[in-house]
């Protein structure tokens, strides 16, 4: 998955982030924003969105577990990859 720097419009959309540089990107129907330790998933193709959080112990891992995201595995899926690499709540 590519990941792009936060936009002005972004930081309004999503004003709950923490660190100073978040990362969004799209796979799919899926919005992924990488927040420091925490990865923010939202399904855009249900009715309504439904969103799943992830925290790491280290940054890098959210970074490398939001870079192997490509948009068309099942969701239980994304939790076993989360789970491999440390996540700690969802």
């Amino acid at each position: 998955m590519q990941l792009n720097p936060f936009t002005k419009d972004d930081w309004s959309a999503y004003a709950g982030c923490i660190s100073e540089a978040p990362l969004l990107g799209q796979a799919g129907d899926l919005e992924v924003v990488v927040d420091d330790r925490w990865v923010s998933i939202t399904h855009m193709g249900n009715d309504p969105p439904w969103l799943n959080d992830y925290e790491f112990p280290d940054p890098s891992l959210a970074l490398l577990f939001a870079m192997e995201i490509r948009g068309t595995e099942p969701f239980d899926i994304l939790g076993i990859r989360a789970d491999m690499l440390g996540c700690t709540e969802r």
